[in-house]
């Protein structure tokens, strides 16, 4: 009886050391990747002095099927590190809008606030709140389908139908940013071997410039970069 008692508890205390030890290990490796991701949010920040130019609002389409909640929370990460204010991200199946919530636990992971909006349910707020405050901003991220510009459109055309006798290009643009209420896209990112204006509504793409990346799956923080550099040397034709 004594020798079970004494195997037992031997076998109790093994355990336990395993799982203090995978703790720790977690621990370990979760500080680890902190450390990594503020060293590389560092960087963008002593380079964003660099860049010519930094876009207030960028959308992010992709035209891939396989892509993770980590991918997406990179870029969000890269655009808070270098003041972007507006990130819209959209994808032809809309499996996007099924990461959201996966992607807010990252987030939250790397120190962020979350302020969903209630009027616009496809628009989330990330606002630094730890130590990456220090080095991150706040950014409005819109999670768009496919099919929301449409609405859009239709919203935009019955209020201008119903709230006004003569219509005017001053008064468009005045309905539009009232209803949008987020500001024209700079820069329009495209992943994978289409491109389209996919999520996006005519009037927020119409000043934007097109850049196309091969793949968002594993996208690395020196490609983001070479974007960012790419977009602050492009000079703007406007129909010329």
């Amino acid at each position: 009886m004594t020798y079970t008692i004494l195997f037992t508890l031997v076998t109790l205390l093994y355990k336990l050391k395993i799982f203090i030890l995978k703790i720790f290990q977690l621990i370990i490796l979760k500080l680890s990747i902190n450390a990594y991701l503020q060293s590389s949010w560092c960087d963008l920040e002593k380079n964003n002095t660099k860049l010519p130019k930094i876009p207030q609002h960028i959308s992010f389409v992709i035209f891939e099927e396989i892509f993770s909640a980590q991918d997406i929370a990179n870029l969000i990460m890269w655009c808070s590190a270098i003041g972007v204010s507006y990130l819209s991200m959209s994808d032809m199946k809309g499996n996007i809008l099924h990461l959201r919530d996966s992607i807010d636990e990252l987030i939250k992971e790397m120190g962020f606030g979350i302020e969903r909006n209630k009027e616009f349910t496809s628009s989330v707020k990330y606002s630094p709140v730890f130590y990456a405050s220090k080095m991150l901003s706040q950014i409005t991220v819109n999670y768009l389908s496919c099919d929301d510009g449409f609405d859009q459109i239709c919203k935009s055309a019955r209020h201008l139908s119903t709230h006004c006798h003569n219509l005017t290009d001053e008064k468009v643009d005045e309905t539009i940013k009232e209803l949008t209420r987020v500001p024209d896209v700079d820069l329009t990112i495209h992943s994978g071997l289409c491109s389209s204006f996919c999520g996006l509504l005519p009037w927020q793409s119409r000043f934007s410039e097109f850049i196309r990346c091969p793949s968002v799956r594993g996208l690395q923080e020196s490609d983001f970069r070479q974007i960012m550099h790419r977009f602050g040397t492009v000079k703007q034709r406007w129909g010329r």
